[in-house]
């Protein structure tokens, strides 16, 4: 017979993607209590997309990197952005400084249609972001076992292609295409950055 239970949550997130909302819902239990053993995550106990969401289930028993932050980021578009910056000053943990990255990149985007320098500066976070992507990606596929989503790179093709810059659009779909190598969690990621090259590569 099944009982209802009470567990502590947050709500975190709050970029977009594709026009949608992105937000996750974390549910704070220790899985001993339901007869599971606190084993590390493994793409194959369920869907990887960024592996945000399997980063921060795991936060506790990973001393490699510390999500905390995530839960004290400022409602405020303009004042996440701000310490998002302070934050990537400071930390050197590769998995914090992608997902950091990736959340400033999703704040900046949100103001593309407000403010006139915002996509100006998202392009460089995402320039910095793809400095540190080869030892990121090392560190994303050791925790994973594979490489999950990176989502800049798919977005950068769309913008330069949609700003008629074909060159530069190719030089994104080819370094995503790069970084993912064999190890796509999802072919759907690589066939979609594959359609990107293409279409810049013969514009």
């Amino acid at each position: 017979m099944s009982a209802p239970v009470a567990l502590n949550a947050v709500v975190v997130g709050g970029g977009f993607g594709n026009g949608v909302a992105i937000l996750g819902v974390f549910l704070d239990h220790d899985p001993t209590d339901f007869g599971l053993s606190p084993t590390r995550y493994r793409p194959s106990t369920g869907e990887l997309r960024t592996g945000l969401s399997q980063a921060f289930q795991t936060d506790e028993l990973d001393d490699s990197y510390d999500l905390s932050w995530l839960n004290d980021l400022p409602q405020d578009t303009r004042r996440a952005i701000t310490q998002l910056r302070t934050l990537l000053i400071s930390d050197p943990d590769l998995i914090d400084r992608h997902f950091m990255f990736s959340e400033l990149e999703a704040r900046l985007y949100k103001l593309r249609d407000v403010e006139d320098a915002a996509l100006a500066e998202f392009d460089d976070a995402c320039a910095q972001h793809d400095s540190e992507m080869d030892r990121i990606r090392t560190a994303l596929h050791q925790k994973f076992g594979a490489v999950p989503l990176l989502e800049m790179y798919k977005q950068q093709c769309v913008r330069q292609q949609k700003a008629k810059d074909f060159e530069r659009g190719l030089w994104w779909a080819e370094r995503g295409l790069a970084l993912y190598g064999t190890d796509a969690y999802s072919q759907d990621w690589t066939d979609d950055l594959e359609a990107a090259r293409l279409v810049s590569d013969e514009a």
